[in-house]
């Protein structure tokens, strides 16, 4: 998911430069998400943090409340079951933050 879930006002990226962009969605819009059919949300790439750590908190936890899991934190691994197997889920990206490449 390339964007964050939050109504955090203030972004850490210089938006009045062109062609620099910051990416939040409406919290609300989780629920979106979910009825769609996803489950798990990879929180690993390059806007997770275009509110600071606290949109990415709240990201993680709106994610959470509509009953899906997050992956891609550092050392974050999701393992769902499906189908009677366990499979492991995790998101990379280059970022320190998140389980690198």
């Amino acid at each position: 998911f390339e964007s964050t879930l939050t109504n955090y006002p203030r972004s850490a990226k210089n938006i009045g430069r062109g062609l620099v962009f910051a990416f939040r969605t409406p919290p609300e819009y989780t629920s979106i998400l979910k009825d769609a059919g996803f489950n798990i949300l990879s929180v690993a790439n390059n806007h997770s943090f275009d509110f600071f750590e606290a949109g990415f908190g709240d990201t993680i936890c709106n994610i959470n409340k509509m009953g899906m899991e997050a992956g891609g934190r550092k050392g974050g691994i999701v393992f769902p079951e499906v189908e009677g197997g366990k499979f492991a889920f995790f998101g990379v990206c280059y970022f320190s933050v998140h389980n690198n490449m």
